[in-house]
């Protein structure tokens, strides 16, 4: 029993910092638009940028106002300036400054995540991510969805697709595949030969690696060997130990290299 009291413990504090990133509260100053504001920490203003996230651009020095910039930009407004409670999530897989010194950071509002609010309404995408980051899983969900209901910038999105080809000897199989989706691997043999996998410029490839580009996997093989093939091998060995011993021992040391 005290066994299942410490597993149970274990899991539960385990489950509990999960996410257990630093966080902090803050005050709001201003707006700058959808996926940017100002904000007041320890009575210093820091311009933060909301992590995994860019929408449509409003205020952008060389780029015109884009479609739904002015929705995201209304959004955020509205629900940070009468927010009653703020808080920003440094995550431990991201920088905390971006390349322009604004602060990275998840935007909670009223223990709501305004990333996850402004993806699943439509009027933002997901971007700029450079590691496994916390809720990134959970986001991709929401952009999906989103994208499957033509929601905001979405309504007139259509998936780009790419294509896999599997090249296995003289046999050329090609997949299509939608942007950001998995592939699956094919399955072929080759008679006297163990699969050893489908490479991708000479290292074998993940198959749990999202589909961004056109893609040319080839099977590789190595040769099986039967037990006529070991017992010549086995008897030459023997041969070779009885006649030259030294030579032998010379041989083992560079296989064992």
């Amino acid at each position: 029993m005290k066994k299942i009291m410490l597993i149970i413990c274990a899991f539960l504090t385990f489950t509990a910092n999960v996410y257990a990133n630093e966080k902090e509260t803050v005050k709001f100053k201003k707006y700058v638009d959808g996926d940017t504001a100002v904000f007041t920490l320890n009575n210093e203003d820091i311009k933060v940028r909301f992590l995994a996230i860019d929408t449509p651009e409003t205020v952008h020095p060389t780029k015109k106002e884009q479609a739904y910039g002015k929705n995201a930009s209304e959004y955020t407004c509205k629900k940070i300036t009468n927010a009653k409670k703020i808080e920003l999530e440094y995550d431990s897989k991201s920088t905390k400054l971006d390349k322009y010194g604004r602060t990275l950071a998840w935007i909670w509002v009223n223990n709501s995540m305004i990333q996850k609010e402004i993806l699943e309404i439509g009027y933002a995408q997901i971007k700029y991510v450079y590691g496994k980051y916390s809720y990134l899983d959970e986001l991709e969900k929401i952009e999906e969805e989103a994208k499957n209901e033509k929601k905001g910038l979405w309504k007139d999105y259509t998936a780009k697709t790419y294509i896999v080809t599997f090249i296995d000897g003289n046999d050329e199989t090609k997949v299509k595949v939608n942007e950001n989706e998995l592939v699956t691997p094919l399955s072929v043999s080759k008679e006297g030969y163990n699969f050893e996998g489908w490479y991708l410029n000479d290292k074998e490839f993940d198959f749990d690696t999202k589909i961004t580009s056109n893609l040319t996997l080839t099977a590789k093989y190595n040769k099986k060997l039967v037990w006529t093939e070991i017992a010549i091998v086995l008897v030459g060995a023997v041969l070779l130990y009885k006649l030259n011993p030294k030579k032998f021992k010379k041989e083992v040391k560079k296989i064992m290299k």
